[in-house]
């Protein structure tokens, strides 16, 4: 917007270093005090977000200016009686030029640092074991990609931009639309930097947002999973002395429950062995085979015992069988029947990494007194996840193995002492009360089964606590409040910021296009509609770009998470924030109101 003066001064003498040198002190006078007055301010924001939520963010922004002043000839900056946007664009190059050709060298230099970076870095990361590295690594990774995405983005950013004029501004004059279109193909390589700064904000914004819902719904659903229920009474090892645990307050509980409004359902189920005598002191499965064994924990469960409990965390690895009558949440039933009395039911790990199949007889081992005792049993079923217990096709760590009462008697039977054995399965200590609410339950009812529960604990023979659901997750329902104001925030701030891009893109435009105005005006084009065809061109350009950015850091971040829900086995959902959005459209509606 600068040109005539710059050949003015070119004409005086100056040379291209001086005027490179104007225009820095000019940049430097505007951009150090508002750095100053920013970072001032950015301390002071931080300070407050960094109590309200015990960390910290830090966003670095990283502005380069663009040479554009020197690339006009001296006679085309001289030159005020012509356009500055020429329609058609001739160049002449002599071949056997030998310049540097820019974008080959930033291309090139991009590809040869992700063949680096996966060649050398991702190898040495994981021999050293070196996670910070890895991560590192993996977040230019995804930056470059994302990056990437908005650069293929451009190439339907045509479309784009006729789709939202289209659907927001059919209803004006068709001539203010087509102009529009005119302006913003003739502006197509200015805006297109702003296009990029827009959809590159947004798109990494956007895929922020989605990793951390991502982790906070990994967290919950990990708490579901474990749980397995809402509430649950819990009961400390068993007293060795009176090892009756939750059975005194069984039958109140059995009587209460069942008859509250709001309990859905209700479960009982025991200590694992390991937890009975400080005489067993390992328990392990041993195969037939010969295979090395593996650290177990066997408890026993009754025969509803996934009909009770959250069975959205339930995954059956393999045909279930006869007796769960084609009903997952029925599978405990098998270990109640005339073949399942003698089996067991464990995490999936064992069929992949232990060769054990439905049907194979297996040891089940404990160390008494550094004396192994066994006790055959075969594997029924092979659970991917399971609500309540720890299974998973993963190696990771102890894997539980649930059985019947029967067979989790005859198991401490053969293993106890003569004076430590129980007579009956009456005696067994159960550790866990389990209760499931209602969609429809409400605070007052769930307090008042909490009331009950501590009656129970007053009955038991042993420590216990409470657990309840919404006093776990109260912490994070705060937190994620907190940050999806923060996310919204931020998404403003770099609306914000990027707007001086599109004050600087729309001034220049303005500026260039003064005699097509006094043109259109001449031919009957009115003043209200030459301020529309710009509003349009710039809410156009900001709202398409904005849309693209969200689109791209979406759908990474939808990637992501089905990434993570394999790994992890549980049904993950993905969270797109609505007010993201609302914000996008009310800042794309004021921003060109202002530019324009």
């Amino acid at each position: 917007t600068r040109q005539f003066e710059m050949g003015v001064f070119r004409m005086l003498g100056q040379r291209r270093t001086g005027i490179v040198q104007l225009l820095l002190i000019q940049a430097l006078t505007y951009a150090i005090p508002a750095w100053v007055l920013g970072l001032i301010a950015a301390q002071v924001a931080a300070a407050f977000v960094t109590d309200a939520l015990h960390s910290s963010t830090q966003i670095e922004l990283s502005i380069l200016p663009i040479r554009a002043a020197l690339q006009l000839s001296l006679r085309e900056s001289l030159d005020v009686r012509r356009s500055g946007t020429p329609p058609v664009k001739i160049a002449i190059s002599r071949s056997e030029t030998s310049s540097i050709s820019l974008p080959m060298l930033f291309a090139g230099t991009m590809l040869a640092g992700f063949g680096f970076g996966i060649y050398y870095i991702m190898p040495l990361s994981l021999l050293s074991f070196n996670l910070a590295l890895l991560l590192n690594l993996f977040v230019f990774l995804l930056v470059a990609m994302l990056l990437g995405l908005v650069l293929l983005s451009l190439n339907i950013g045509y479309f784009v931009e006729w789709l939202v004029m289209t659907v927001f501004f059919w209803w004006d004059y068709e001539s203010v639309r087509t102009v529009a279109h005119k302006n913003m193909a003739a502006h197509r390589p200015r805006n297109r930097k702003t296009t990029v700064l827009y959809a590159m904000s947004l798109a990494f914004i956007v895929f922020i947002s989605t990793a951390y819902n991502s982790q906070i719904d990994a967290f919950v659903t990990q708490i579901e999973q474990e749980r397995g229920c809402d509430m649950s009474l819990v009961a400390d090892r068993p007293n060795q002395l009176d090892r009756n645990d939750l059975n005194n307050a069984r039958s109140f509980l059995d009587y209460a429950l069942e008859r509250h409004a709001a309990v859905k359902s209700h479960t009982f189920t025991s200590h694992s062995v390991g937890a009975i005598s400080a005489f067993i002191t390992d328990i392990k499965l041993k195969t037939l085979a010969g295979l090395s064994p593996v650290d177990i924990d066997v408890a026993g469960v009754p025969p509803r015992l996934f009909a009770d409990l959250d069975d959205r965390y339930l995954s059956v690895d393999g045909d279930l069988p006869e007796a769960a009558l084609g009903d997952k949440r029925l599978l405990t039933r098998s270990l109640y029947d005339v073949h399942g009395d003698a089996g067991f039911i464990t995490g999936s790990v064992f069929r992949e990494r232990h060769a054990i199949s439905e049907g194979e007889a297996e040891l089940i081992t404990l160390t008494v007194n550094s004396t192994d005792k066994n006790t055959p049993l075969k594997a029924l079923s092979f659970l991917d996840i399971s609500p309540g217990f720890q299974t998973s096709p993963f190696t990771t760590g102890r894997q539980d193995v649930i059985v019947s009462y029967p067979a989790y008697l005859r198991i401490l039977q053969t293993s106890l002492p003569t004076d430590l054995r129980f007579q009956s399965m009456d005696e067994l200590p159960m550790r866990r009360c389990r209760v499931r609410f209602h969609d429809n339950a409400t605070d007052a009812q769930k307090a008042e089964v909490r009331s009950l529960l501590s009656s129970a604990a007053l009955r038991s023979s042993s420590r216990v606590v409470i657990w309840d659901k919404r006093e776990e997750l109260e912490p994070v329902a705060t937190v994620d409040e907190l940050m999806t104001y923060f996310f919204t925030t931020t998404t403003v701030v770099a609306m914000c910021v990027a707007f001086f891009s599109l004050i600087a893109s729309m001034y220049a435009n303005v500026r260039e296009q003064t005699k097509e105005l006094g043109v259109l005006r001449a031919l009957g084009l009115t003043r209200p509609r030459l301020y529309r065809v710009y509003m349009y061109e710039a809410f156009t350009l900001v709202f398409s770009s904005s849309i693209l950015g969200i689109i791209i850091g979406s759908t990474v971040g939808y990637t992501m998470v089905l990434q993570q829900a394999l790994f992890t086995q549980r049904p993950l959902r993905f969270h797109f924030d609505a007010y993201l959005l609302l914000a996008v459209f009310l800042s794309s509606m004021l921003g060109a109101v202002i530019a324009s």
